[in-house]
């Protein structure tokens, strides 16, 4: 069984830049946007679940071929990708700079061969078994291409290589390097010492240390820096992911690591100022080894444990993450905020009960989420785009053609000068730029337009969601990779969950900006009811007048969230969990208990 997208195949982006000077210059976000308006374009949905990029991974070495496109070459060559995956790139150097044959290889036997669909956004190329065995001449095209992005690197690398030799040997002469880079947060350069110097940041790194020492984990020396008043770069609360990176930087030992011009790496003890001492380093080392391979410890990062991750929030609006002890037998959710006192709902730990968030997800009414209404608005004002954007292009090819056609007629008739010329010329250019660049405004709009006249209607989703569900309960649940799959459909639906209280019985439903909330409870083995009907608070129990109460509380708090943008629950629900796995009905609700802590 294997779970599809609702409304459209789906494809995957690949992303790749050199350096880090490349990423913060939006080198991903440009190749990430340029893949998104292709699939509004073409009516695919772009993955959302496998992150494929590699930040500061050389084309030209192969690195990448050990980051993210490795993992999708594993991934496309077992075939858990799905028949003719397509794969978007902004070129084709973007997957190789290697040397033409290695080059080949990578493009043609790995990912062709695979029957992955290549699409290269620059030109609008596919290369895939069909389009090569069709047109031969592609095949000739991709060549010309590998070798030419191979001899553009390899210049590079020439020009690089003599300015690295320098700045090497400076290095290795005993000259230090200033620039912001190469050195660690907590060390400034002092340009009148020519050297290094401590900065405030010393104190907390040099904290963190002693805290290890002490046999805390990472989430908890994080807990601890931040109450006694120590804070990341940013200024933020100081988290588990920078302490666990600390504690494995051996630039506090004054160590830096080189490179040399052949690219070798070796270590140049002294270089940066001694702030831990080793005897210290080995120690946390040790400790933050043993706590890693304890037993029970879970390293299939392939599974997903969650199946809601990245749909479902604490109330603070932080995901909520999973955790298991006993090898699975308890699980629970958290919120990623709880532990580094981010999050200010602190609603501590709650039981996951996969089974009931999914029934509960299979018998929400979808038809109102995905409605026409908020549809038909944004339809309007892209049709209205597209006019005004139709109109604007037809005035600057109107305006392009009135100047050549002046051009034309002063050159027949003998008059037109140099400067004549000049101007018509410049007017020709402005024009044309000024329509070309309107019709890539235009092409936005018209995939916007389309993507939005293929999604299917409210019942439609409904449906198709209740089918999707349905099939995964009776076949996928235990399947790590249906699970992986499962995960991916839920991010790419739209769809966001988020705790109302304290309780996972409590939720709201989020798609764009309609929202509605419903109070989830089992009803045996295989059922949960909810209390946003009558029909549904008749099966709970509750009296005539207290449904009416409660229907009019719920319409009071949903208009009141319209005012302000967001779902909010102002009163406490008044519905209360039965006890029908024991098959009694509820007489009156103020005679049941209050609802558990897990749906």
């Amino acid at each position: 069984m294997t779970v599809e997208s609702l409304a459209a195949p789906v494809a995957f982006s690949y992303q790749r830049v050199s350096s880090g000077q490349q990423v913060v210059g939006h080198g991903l976000d440009r190749q990430a946007d340029a893949a998104a308006l292709w699939c509004a374009a073409n009516g695919h949905q772009l993955d959302q679940q496998l992150a494929f990029s590699d930040r500061g991974r050389s084309a030209y070495s192969g690195r990448h071929l050990k980051g993210a496109l490795g993992h999708f070459l594993e991934l496309a060559q077992f075939g858990q990708l799905g028949p003719s995956p397509v794969l978007l790139v902004e070129a084709i150097d973007r997957l190789s700079r290697q040397e033409p044959l290695d080059a080949i290889e990578t493009i043609l036997s790995g990912l062709v061969g695979s029957g992955v669909r290549v699409i290269t956004l620059e030109d609008q190329q596919e290369y895939s078994r069909v389009t090569i065995a069709a047109d031969a001449s592609k095949l000739l095209v991709l060549v010309v291409k590998i070798q030419a992005a191979h001899e553009f690197s390899k210049r590079n690398g020439m020009r690089s290589k003599a300015n690295w030799a320098k700045r090497y040997e400076a290095i290795k002469a005993g000259q230090k390097d200033p620039s912001p880079r190469c050195r660690p947060f907590w060390l400034d350069w002092d340009g009148a010492a020519g050297d290094f110097k401590s900065n405030a940041s010393t104190a907390m790194v040099q904290r963190c240390f002693q805290l290890s020492e002490q046999g805390l984990g990472h989430a908890a020396i994080g807990r601890q820096l931040t109450a006694e008043g120590f804070t990341n770069t940013a200024g933020s609360t100081v988290t588990g992911a920078t302490t666990g990176l600390l504690l494995k930087d051996r630039r506090v030992l004054g160590e830096r690591e080189i490179t040399d011009p052949d690219g070798n790496t070796e270590t140049l003890q002294g270089y940066f100022p001694v702030i831990v001492n080793l005897g210290q380093f080995d120690r946390c080392r040790a400790l933050a080894t043993a706590r890693d391979t304890a037993p029970g410890r879970d390293r299939n990062s392939m599974r997903v444990r969650n199946l809601f991750a990245g749909v479902l929030r604490c109330p603070c609006g932080l995901p909520l993450g999973h955790r298991a002890s006993h090898g699975g037998r308890y699980e629970k959710l958290l919120c990623q905020g709880h532990l580094d006192l981010r999050c200010a709902e602190q609603v501590g730990w709650l039981n996951y009960d996969e089974e009931a968030l999914l029934l509960s997800f299979m018998a929400q009414r979808w038809d109102k989420f995905f409605s026409v209404k908020a549809d038909t608005r944004q339809q309007r004002e892209l049709e209205g785009q597209r006019l005004t954007l139709r109109t604007t292009l037809a005035k600057q090819q109107q305006q392009a053609a009135n100047a050549e056609g002046n051009a034309s007629r002063l050159l027949l008739d003998g008059q037109l000068g140099k400067d004549t010329a000049d101007m018509l010329a410049s007017t020709v250019r402005k024009a044309t730029a000024a329509a070309d660049q309107t019709k890539r405004q235009l092409l936005k709009v018209d995939a916007a337009l389309q993507a939005l006249l293929s999604k299917p209607s409210g019942k439609q989703m409904g449906e198709q969601i209740k089918t999707k569900v349905k099939a995964f309960l009776a076949d996928g649940r235990q399947d790590p990779s249906e699970r992986q799959r499962f995960n991916g459909w839920l991010r790419n639906l739209g769809v966001r969950m988020r705790l109302q209280g304290r309780h996972l019985s409590c939720l709201s439903w989020q798609e764009g900006d309609r929202w509605g909330e419903a109070h989830v409870y089992r009803a045996g083995a295989g059922k949960v009811v909810s209390d946003e009907t009558l029909a549904d608070m008749a099966v709970l129990g509750f009296s005539e007048v207290d449904r009416e109460v409660r229907l009019g509380e719920i319409k009071a708090e949903k208009q009141m969230a319209a005012k302000v943008g967001r779902p909010r629950r102002q009163a406490k629900p008044v519905a209360h969990s039965v006890g029908m796995l024991q098959g009694k009905a509820v007489k009156n609700a103020a005679q049941v208990s209050s609802p558990t802590s897990s749906p």
